[in-house]
């Protein structure tokens, strides 16, 4: 098996990214331009705290996003998730390698080794989870 990138679907995310985005500025001008919260101060901040949260949560998709990052690596003697942090999974270590589905959270793709059990959600990818299967399946040749 030659190497195969997984990354992000950028039409999942740039229609997030983008209704985020105005939201935040309709709320701003909303908040800070009109009459009714002029001597409002606790709306003010808490403006300024949920921005700030948007843009801790929203910093590591985007930060892919824009360097074309790949979130999965299927190699032909390791696999590389990308996805906090670069995890990499040797052939011999994988015990368990599978794709379920957990109720309305999405797809994960489950990699079990002797010591741990990671789950990346692969919903977002741009790989469907049949097409990540019909991988695995052939990773495991």
């Amino acid at each position: 098996m030659d190497k195969v990138e997984i990354k992000q679907r950028n039409k999942i995310i740039i229609p997030f990214l983008l209704i985020g985005t105005v939201t935040i500025l309709g709320s701003g001008i909303g908040i800070f331009f009109t009459e009714k919260y002029k001597e409002d101060a606790t709306i003010k901040i808490s403006f300024f705290v949920g921005v700030a949260f948007f843009c801790y949560f929203i910093y590591l998709p985007v930060r892919k996003l824009i360097k074309n990052q790949s979130i999965i690596v299927f190699e032909t003697d390791s696999i590389i998730l990308n996805t906090n942090k670069r995890i990499i999974f040797k052939k011999e270590e994988i015990e368990n390698i599978s794709v379920t589905y957990v109720d309305e959270t999405g797809y994960f793709l489950n990699i079990q080794t002797k010591e741990t059990t990671h789950k990346t959600n692969i919903s977002w990818l741009d790989k469907t989870p049949n097409e990540i299967k019909e991988l695995i399946t052939s990773y495991g040749k």
